[in-house]
């Protein structure tokens, strides 16, 4: 099983950004900047399918077919704080 950890790396002096950073077992993957405009208050629909599509390409590095679909099949928790 893959761990990928979302954390804040830096908020902008000026409150205007925030830039978050990746771990991928551990290791960092990646950073990157979100503005304080991009975060709406609250998600829709679209928002949850574009979440769901991101999740499913994460779920299946390295996996077969069969195996993502079983995983989906069983259901994916994401668990927020």
């Amino acid at each position: 099983m893959t761990t990928y950890t979302i954390s804040l790396a830096a908020i902008c002096a000026g409150g205007n950004h925030i830039t978050l950073s990746v771990a991928k077992d551990g290791v960092p993957a990646w950073s990157f900047d979100v503005l304080a405009d991009e975060l709406p208050p609250a998600p829709d629909k679209d928002d949850a399918k574009q979440a769901f599509l991101t999740l499913a390409r994460f779920l299946a590095q390295g996996k077969s077919k069969a195996q993502v679909k079983a995983a989906l099949l069983a259901g994916i928790d994401v668990v927020m704080p």
